[in-house]
């Protein structure tokens, strides 16, 4: 079972947790069963925006962590079957660490909601959409 963050690098170089895969270039895949870490570029999974959570879970992803998540993405996301946790800071290696130990929140539309405005009544995602 694999778990997948949008990275990217800070100022130091060092790879932390992106924002979210809408402003990333690259991922890591972490398999939590061997304890491996793969980084990619995101195209490499996501041949066609639609289908990103279809391509994740063809990939043997089950779980998304990442440091936000459009109301609709979210809902596609859980309607594919996969599991969106919220990531706590940048650091990529504490994330981890808090999702192997349980110690990742689960995003709800609910949250999501109250922080963008966002209603998710919409078949698509932007930043125009109440």
């Amino acid at each position: 079972m694999k778990v997948i963050l949008p990275v990217s690098m800070d100022t130091e170089g060092k790879i932390i947790v992106a924002q979210g895969f809408h402003n990333t270039k690259n991922v890591c895949i972490y398999n939590y069963l061997e304890d491996e870490f793969e980084y990619i570029p995101i195209n490499k999974i996501r041949n066609n925006i639609g289908d990103f959570s279809i391509e994740l879970k063809l990939s043997g992803i089950d779980f998304v962590i990442s440091r936000s998540m459009p109301p609709h993405a979210l809902k596609v996301f859980k309607t594919n079957g996969l599991s969106v946790f919220k990531a706590e800071g940048t650091s990529l290696e504490d994330n981890i660490e808090y999702f192997q130990n349980n110690r990742l929140n689960l995003f709800t539309n609910e949250e999501l909601s109250r922080a963008t405005g966002c209603v998710s009544k919409c078949s698509t995602c932007s930043t125009t959409c109440k």
